[in-house]
């Protein structure tokens, strides 16, 4: 699948890496890179197998609790992985090379650098049904091993096992330099590690309502003090994670972070999806 002197000589900036930066270890417990030592030709077969597999296995032992408290496997994330990575490889710009390609594991939540802006917005992405890949011959690749979903699709699917596992939804940057992917294997309140026990209960019950709260409703739903309610919501205002609306004894209170427009998105989008399947 190509040597990764002879694939330099043609891109002069390719370059690929891994890191693991999981637990408390200041740089990176685990690499994989073409300027690393190794057994296998770092072209970009061989490193879309080794960092998959490797991410697979970090991710195996993540489980949820089902009503019985028996441990269930998350639904979909290992598609989530593997789209991800596939995007990033097939969507790069290689010409370009800066950024240079990066995938990085933290805890609770990936992410997935590349070269180059999308070709498509990310409002597109998150609808599916318009795929354009920067390099048709890798993605040509991908679709032969199986590994990429129906072209358009991938998008939709990240959204869709975000949205059944209760994580917090993925995010997308693009500008002419670089595209960058991050989704999370937690939840909102979980992805800010900082937030009170109080703050992660009221963000959470805020969100899975579906519709905006009072001071009132937020206490007596949690069976927490009215002082402590208070005290949570300052600061999830000044995090900018709920927004107030209302003035007055009508105030109440909605998740910032998750805009109508965005969960009309995911609405469509699974909606795209079940049409698929039936």
């Amino acid at each position: 699948m190509g040597k990764c002197n002879s694939i330099k000589e043609l891109f002069p900036h390719y370059h690929l890496d891994y890191f693991n930066h999981r637990g408390n270890n200041p740089r990176w417990s685990d690499r994989v890179s073409d300027d690393e030592p190794s057994d296998y030709e770092m072209n970009l077969y061989n490193f879309y197998n080794i960092v998959y597999e490797k991410i697979r296995i970090l991710f195996q032992e993540s489980f949820m609790l089902d009503s019985g408290q028996l441990r269930m496997p998350v639904s979909g994330f290992d598609e989530t992985i593997r789209e991800g990575l596939v995007n990033c490889l097939a969507h790069a710009d290689y010409v370009q090379g800066y950024p240079s390609i990066k995938i990085e594991v933290y805890d609770g939540w990936f992410c997935f650098i590349n070269p180059g802006k999308m070709l498509v917005s990310p409002e597109q992405f998150f609808l599916g049904g318009d795929s354009r890949p920067r390099n048709e011959i890798i993605m040509k690749m991908f679709r032969l091993l199986g590994a990429s979903e129906r072209q358009g699709f991938g998008g939709p699917l990240i959204y869709k096992t975000a949205v059944q596992n209760e994580f917090r939804g993925p995010e997308i940057i693009t500008d002419i330099n670089h595209t960058k992917l991050k989704v999370w294997n937690i939840d909102l309140a979980d992805s800010y590690p900082d937030l009170s026990m109080d703050e992660k209960s009221i963000l959470r019950h805020i969100m899975k309502n579906g519709m905006a709260q009072s001071v009132n409703m937020v206490k007596n739903a949690l069976g927490i003090t009215e002082y402590r309610t208070r005290k949570a919501i300052e600061v999830l205002e000044e995090r900018h994670l709920v927004r107030k609306v209302g003035n007055g004894p009508s105030t109440k209170y909605i998740v910032e972070i998750e805009s109508v427009e965005l969960l009309t998105q995911l609405q469509m989008a699974m909606g795209i999806l079940k049409k698929q399947v039936t």
